[in-house]
């Protein structure tokens, strides 16, 4: 069986234009993890479309260097093998036209389809089904009404972004006026104070199996008038006392969005109470990933091909290691 692997970062998407360090190193990471996980696996070959920047690591890996349009690289890398894994942002719609592309070939996609893509890269739309099915969401505001007597602290974001990218945080009412003005497009979020944390799990067909529950390392830096969301890392089971509510999440979420297939991060607040308020969902791999061979004693790229080529897919018994996984350049 021959797969494709496509990181958007380092794989092509940005041949034009410099790689920032910090987005290359996530990529970087994310790709390496996985391939080292698929080449553990017999009767696999794997191809890798790479920008020419960036170097891989394992000779057994086929790498196809992108020096040209990598749309039309990827397509033509595409029609050459049984199946597609895609690793890419959701914004601009970067994952769903890859996702697209790969089922418009009839590959399988070894992750998330196009409809649940779709959904899941806005934030605000997902967030609206998910308030609609009974879970609990980080509350939208409605800026049309917002005003300086309703204003409470609050968090902008891009509707499709990836990330903290971005994402900034106001707590007074002229600087989030004043800046809104030029961002109109971006939603706006309650800020809920708690604990960052995430979720890494398997969905498929409206059932979930939580593989980890993470504290995410966040932090918030001044710029100006407005302060900037960064991110640097996870602890993997960071957070497994609260596992039973991050499994019955897990669950509300793959019921709710029941065409969620292979690997899901939900980014989650964890307010003081141990209330779970749903941020977004992540329909990829997410940097977590990294981590999780380490923290469940297993091969998740082993778990996710089984959950997709194995009618009686089950999760095996699995660890709850902490595991530190970090970006930092």
């Amino acid at each position: 069986m021959k797969i494709l692997v496509c990181e958007y970062i380092t794989g092509g998407g940005l041949y034009r234009a410099p790689l920032p360090p910090s987005l290359a190193k996530e990529g970087t990471m994310m790709r390496d993890a996985l391939l080292a996980d698929l080449l553990a696996l017999a009767d696999l070959q794997i191809v890798l479309t790479s920008d020419t920047r960036v170097t891989c690591p394992y000779a057994e890996v086929e790498v196809l260097w992108v020096n040209d349009d990598p749309w039309n690289i990827w397509e033509a890398a595409m029609q050459g093998v049984d199946a597609v894994w895609l690793i890419a942002p959701e914004t601009d719609g970067i994952l769903l036209r890859l996702t697209l592309m790969a089922e418009k070939l009839g590959k399988r996609v070894l992750g998330n389809p196009g409809s649940a893509i779709q959904i899941a890269s806005s934030k605000s739309a997902t967030l609206r089904l998910l308030s609609d099915a009974g879970l609990t969401v980080v509350p939208t505001l409605n800026k049309e009404t917002l005003t300086a007597e309703r204003f409470i602290p609050l968090v902008t974001k891009p509707d499709d972004g990836a990330g903290a990218e971005e994402t900034y945080y106001f707590e007074d009412w002229p600087s989030y006026a004043d800046w809104i003005k030029d961002h109109a497009s971006h939603t706006v979020q309650a800020y809920v104070q708690g604990e960052a944390a995430s979720l890494s799990m398997l969905c498929l067909h409206g059932r979930a199996w939580l593989l980890s529950c993470n504290r995410q390392a966040i932090s918030l830096k001044q710029q100006g008038a407005y302060a900037g969301f960064a991110y640097a890392g996870s602890v993997l089971n960071g957070m497994a006392a609260h596992w039973q509510a991050f499994a019955e999440l897990a669950q509300g979420v793959a019921q709710a969005m029941p065409d969620l297939a292979g690997y899901v991060g939900v980014d989650v607040i964890v307010s003081a109470t141990g209330a779970l308020h749903i941020l977004e969902v992540n329909p990829r791999l997410t940097t977590s990933y990294v981590g999780l061979q380490a923290a469940t004693g297993l091969n998740p790229a082993r778990l996710i091909m089984d959950l997709f080529y194995n009618p009686d897919f089950s999760l095996p018994p699995i660890n709850r290691h902490l595991v530190e996984v970090s970006t930092h350049v």
